[in-house]
């Protein structure tokens, strides 16, 4: 049967945005705590987590193209929806991107500061909380919750930019070993990315009328 750009469908789309933000919450979550144990078994299964949205994604992308739009709005908004998946796809791909880093603290067994510590578990908590919320933006189309992903995500990142000017003063200061600065500083990138990409994802959703 063919498919129509109904409203049923439409709302399966959402739904499916929500289960890919709730993985990368997930994946996000399994991350930090590989990061805090040394656990190279939970990053091994933060990677499968990633596995999974990588295809999840190939799906929806799949569903949406198969849905031809018959009206110039609904063509609009299965651009939006498409753009959406693209940059959940990013989201995880930026946290897939963290899992080498973490995995080189593990195996050569690299200190970070409590500074550092401290300041990437208020980062990763607080990307956690945006991806949580971009889920449920997903879902519910609620406007209070998209503009608290967008201007969250935007505050947390400008966190992460006074965080790496201040390792700065650590690393001159010896604090902060040269061998922990690169892992520290790409670990706030892929953040940063986290967050840009997911700030992105609920700006197209929310152009939609789901």
């Amino acid at each position: 049967m063919e498919a129509h750009a109904s409203r049923d469908n439409l709302r399966e789309a959402s739904q499916r945005l929500n289960a890919m933000c709730l993985k990368a919450e997930g994946m996000l979550h399994t991350t930090i705590d590989g990061f805090i144990r040394h656990s190279e078994k939970r990053i091994k299964q933060a990677e499968e987590i990633g596995d999974d949205i990588f295809k999840d994604e190939k799906e929806l992308t799949g569903f949406l193209v198969g849905i031809p739009g018959k009206t110039e709005e609904e063509k609009e908004q299965l651009k939006e929806l498409i753009a959406a998946v693209s940059h959940l796809h990013r989201v995880a791909e930026a946290l897939k991107n963290m899992l080498p880093i973490v995995r080189n603290k593990i195996k050569d067994e690299i200190l970070f500061s409590n500074k550092a510590v401290e300041e990437l578990k208020y980062l990763f908590e607080n990307t956690r909380k945006i991806l949580k919320s971009a889920g449920d933006a997903f879902l519910t189309g609620n406007p209070v919750l998209v503009k608290y992903v967008l201007e969250e995500g935007v505050r947390l990142n400008e966190v992460g930019d006074n965080y790496a000017i201040e390792h700065e003063d650590r690393l001159i200061s010896g604090v902060c070993i040269p061998k922990a600065s690169p892992l520290y500083i790409n670990i706030l990138d892929c953040l940063s990315r986290v967050n840009w990409h997911t700030m992105r994802a609920v700006e197209r959703f929310s152009s939609t009328k789901v």
